[in-house]
């Protein structure tokens, strides 16, 4: 009797401890979400450096956040035609909550921070909403966007490394026709030895017969 009693007990005990580790894991992982306050678009474009449409190309070599993108309007800033933006922290095997992707082929309105060929969109960077709807707000606060810069820098990718040059060199010329005489005066003379040997080792047995 008294075994199944604590049977129940330690049974109740479990139940109990599993419901609250999952209650702390639910909440630990609603603190570790990305919260972005929302914002206007007014108060987005206050708050970066340069709005500008472009189109999402392929991840800069080494890099797991950081994409080439072509420029194709601004509405702010002094943006290159090609340049790099960055979406999150690029620390192997690190990760942040605001971390986001870019996909490849699309275009997309960037609210980013930095300069030159160098900038970096986070999440929180822009407003929430219809892009087109952000597009008609941009027009009507900034004017309609223009080209980008000739002006402004240009990400420009690094130069490959040459390989080794692995092919053996050529023969320089002349040396197959030295490498010849060599075999034949290396063969003669062992020739010239071999017969003088065995005129010697005739003598010495006519000697001693």
């Amino acid at each position: 009797m008294l075994r199944r009693r604590l049977g129940h007990v330690l049974a109740r005990f479990v139940v109990l401890l599993l419901a609250v580790t999952g209650m702390v894991a639910g909440a630990a992982t609603q603190a570790s979400a990305c919260s972005c306050a929302g914002s206007t678009v007014r108060e987005s474009v206050n708050r970066v450096d340069g709005v500008f449409l472009a189109t999402v190309g392929p991840l800069v070599e080494d890099r797991q956040r950081t994409n080439v993108v072509e420029v194709t309007s601004v509405y702010k800033g002094d943006v290159g035609a090609r340049v790099t933006i960055n979406t999150g922290t690029e620390e192997p095997g690190v990760e942040s909550s605001c971390d986001f992707e870019l996909t490849e082929g699309t275009t997309r309105m960037f609210f980013a921070t930095g300069g030159g060929s160098t900038w970096a969109a986070g999440q929180c960077n822009g407003p929430f909403g219809d892009e087109t709807k952000i597009r008609h707000r941009l027009d009507q606060l900034l004017g309609q966007p223009t080209p980008p810069s000739v002006d402004a820098p240009v990400y420009e990718p690094p130069e490959s490394e040459p390989q080794p040059h692995n092919d053996m060199p050529d023969a320089a010329p002349g040396n197959d026709e030295t490498l010849e005489t060599t075999v034949i005066a290396v063969a003669a003379g062992a020739t010239i030895v071999v017969v003088v040997g065995f005129f010697v080792a005739v003598r010495r047995r006519n000697r001693l017969t």
